[in-house]
């Protein structure tokens, strides 16, 4: 929480007065409300226009859109009147909106979660499926030209895991791509045939290529912003 005072509903402009004003007392700014209803409308558009592009129409998109649309309204427009005015109620405006999270002066925590919703939103579009292809154990680890790459993405990738040799390394690639399917990871198969799999509390990630070998397994250092990258790069639209 930024400030105590934020929670003081008989504190007019965080005891500063001087300083701070809130001409009606009730609100902080107009324009919280202007920006809360643009983000409506501008999400409700979004959602409906994405849902098209993908062949799936429905009014479920429309209306998460429209929620997530008026929630970064409201935080982006409870963040500037904090700014402005100083006002308490601007600095719990995010609250109101579902947040549920005390905005600071610029709004930066508002904004991060606003964000947070925007990712969820866009993994929930990416279904966890189990790998569907015919695995092929014998090529895990080798490129195209049948030279071995386990010694170098051990090298690169064991510290991820605190293994100590190339086995360890090996049988951990193997666990986490052909183990059942949990409520935390997600996994998409490109159109190239290559299945991609991201564990979202591990941070696990892994590629099984088109000829049913592993290509890679690590942990992101970009976390969940890399694998709504390769979502974005690879994934079928």
């Amino acid at each position: 929480m930024f400030d105590p005072l934020s929670l003081n509903l008989y504190t007019y402009c965080h005891n500063n007065p001087v300083f701070y004003s809130d001409p009606t007392g009730h609100i902080a700014h107009p324009f919280l409300v202007v920006a809360g209803l643009v983000g409506f409308v501008a999400g409700a558009i979004a959602g409906g226009i994405s849902s098209a592009i993908q062949g799936k129409f429905s009014w479920e998109a429309i209306v998460q859109g429209a929620a997530i649309g008026s929630t970064v309204g409201l935080t982006g427009g409870a963040g500037l009147a904090y700014g402005v005015t100083g006002s308490a109620l601007a600095s719990t405006g995010a609250v109101a909106s579902g947040l549920g999270s005390t905005v600071g002066p610029a709004g930066a925590t508002g904004f991060e979660q606003a964000r947070q919703l925007l990712q969820s939103q866009q993994m929930r579009a990416i279904e966890g499926a189990e790998y569907s292809g015919v695995r092929n154990a014998v090529s895990d680890f080798i490129n195209a030209k049948g030279n071995s790459t386990l010694t170098n993405h051990f090298t690169n990738h064991a510290g991820d895991f605190g293994y100590t040799t190339e086995t360890q390394y090996l049988n951990g690639a193997r666990n986490f791509l052909e183990k059942p399917l949990t409520s935390t990871i997600q996994s998409f198969t490109s159109s190239g045939g290559t299945y991609f799999r991201y564990d979202t509390v591990t941070n696990e990630f892994g590629i099984i290529n088109q000829y049913g070998g592993i290509s890679t397994y690590f942990r992101p250092t970009e976390g969940l912003n890399y694998w709504l990258e390769q979502i974005k790069l690879y994934a079928p639209k």
